[in-house]
């Protein structure tokens, strides 16, 4: 060691003790941070809830608004229905296009083509627009592809008849075309003959003011009876409704009010 000075030989020292520290301090770092991770456990995972099913959705809504029944405020001649339905087209005779309103018109369903004495299984009281156009008369319970028939009664007309072929949806007998009701049934009997005659010639020349009025027997609606009205009679003069002769209490006035019963 003699060819180094005491300050070199301190020099050389120091440097190896500088060179191996720098591994050592590398090896305790490392060691540091496997205690570290190791003290802390693994990295927790987020755990996700999912949110409660709802006791209703969009689906359920619409299998239970399919499966049931709606009720609602419907327009004038028009009724809200699901399922095969049925459409009422009528024009009055001896009134205008628009002015087909009337009252308690009778609408029954039965089986099978025209009959004379059908057995209804279904039936409806109704008031028709002036349209004479009523939509949405429920046929639940007829089954799709079969023949039924629908008959149409107006308090002073015959009933008027068409049979038609179930489908799902919208039914309008008659090829769409309106059904003619024919005029001057002013005893409610399914026959226009000469007590509807006699009946009609009580309130001959009257109006709304005078004490004879009868408000059915002004078939045209023109505020007054006179021999326009009594012509429609004379034209149908025994015809028989198509769902055969009814039986009633003959209407004399307005203050009388008819019960009829189906024959």
């Amino acid at each position: 060691m003699s060819g180094f000075s005491k300050k070199e030989i301190g020099l050389l020292f120091g440097l190896a003790i500088v060179l191996f520290s720098i591994p050592l301090a590398m090896v305790l770092v490392k060691q540091s941070q496997i205690f570290n991770s190791a003290a802390k456990g693994p990295t927790p995972v987020t755990k996700i809830t999912p949110l409660p099913t709802p006791d209703t959705s969009s689906l359920t809504d619409l299998k239970n608004l399919l499966g049931a029944s709606i009720s609602a405020t419907p327009s004038p001649g028009v009724v809200v229905s699901f399922g095969p339905t049925l459409t009422i087209d009528v024009q009055v005779q001896g009134r205008s296009p628009n002015k087909n309103a009337e009252s308690k018109v009778f609408v029954g369903v039965a089986p099978g083509d025209i009959s004379s004495n059908p057995s209804y299984l279904l039936s409806f009281s109704i008031d028709l627009p002036d349209s004479g156009k009523f939509s949405g008369l429920s046929l639940a319970g007829l089954s799709t592809g079969n023949t039924y028939t629908v008959y149409i009664k107006g308090p002073a007309q015959i009933a008027t008849a068409s049979a038609f072929i179930v489908n799902p949806r919208e039914n309008v007998p008659n090829n769409g075309q309106p059904l003619l009701m024919k005029t001057g049934d002013l005893n409610e009997d399914n026959v226009i003959d000469k007590k509807d005659l006699d009946i009609a010639k009580l309130a001959l020349g009257s109006t709304a003011k005078s004490s004879n009025w009868n408000s059915r027997a002004d078939f045209n609606l023109d505020g007054i009876v006179n021999n326009i009205d009594l012509s429609l009679i004379y034209n149908n003069m025994n015809q028989i409704g198509a769902s055969g002769q009814w039986f009633s209490t003959p209407l004399a006035t307005d203050s009388a009010n008819p019960t009829v019963s189906a024959n």
